[in-house]
């Protein structure tokens, strides 16, 4: 953030007026398709941004051709494949892909991105499991991904102080 507030201060300084750069502040933005799938496979930490027109879709944001487009993979949340671990909820989320199994790249230009995009988070993956493509979601105002009843929400995080958690961390003891 303050990178690019220096390199504006240093263009409206020195630079021509007319030459003013479009900065992408979006969320993070990868290198790569295969970057994505990648760290989605591996079940690493992934930044996203949720659909504006749908909650269950969330979009990944990685480079394409020229300055002016964004490239985005989409993912969707299964909320019947869910599980509870340490009050977190998680779900399995499927990557869009095309017929030979590659992640699908959607494009659009910057200028359009307020039109599909709602609000940041971070997938955060399961760990300690074997599970696949298991994560769970926190949004930028520090809610998190919740399920109930086989539908995503967001919220605070619930702990739930089942006989079995309280019995494990006695256990502990």
């Amino acid at each position: 953030m303050y990178k690019l507030l220096g390199l504006d201060w240093i263009q409206n300084s020195y630079g021509d007026e007319d030459s003013k750069r479009d900065w992408f502040i979006h969320t993070h933005r990868y290198g790569s398709s295969n970057e994505i799938k990648l760290l989605f496979t591996q079940g690493k930490p992934i930044s996203c941004v949720q659909s504006s027109t749908n909650e269950s879709e969330f979009y990944i944001y990685c480079y394409s051709e020229g300055t002016d487009v964004i490239g985005y993979i989409t993912v969707k949340i299964n909320p019947s494949d869910h599980r509870q671990h340490m009050g977190l909820h998680y779900c399995s989320f499927e990557m869009v892909t095309n017929d030979d199994n590659s992640p699908h790249i959607s494009i659009i230009k910057k200028d359009q991105l307020d039109s599909i995009e709602g609000e940041g988070a971070l997938m955060l993956p399961l760990q300690n499991e074997d599970v696949g493509n298991m994560f769970t979601l926190v949004y930028m105002d520090w809610d998190v991904l919740l399920v109930q009843d086989g539908k995503e929400s967001k919220g605070a995080p619930i702990v739930d102080y089942t006989q079995d958690y309280v019995e494990s961390i006695l256990k502990l003891q």
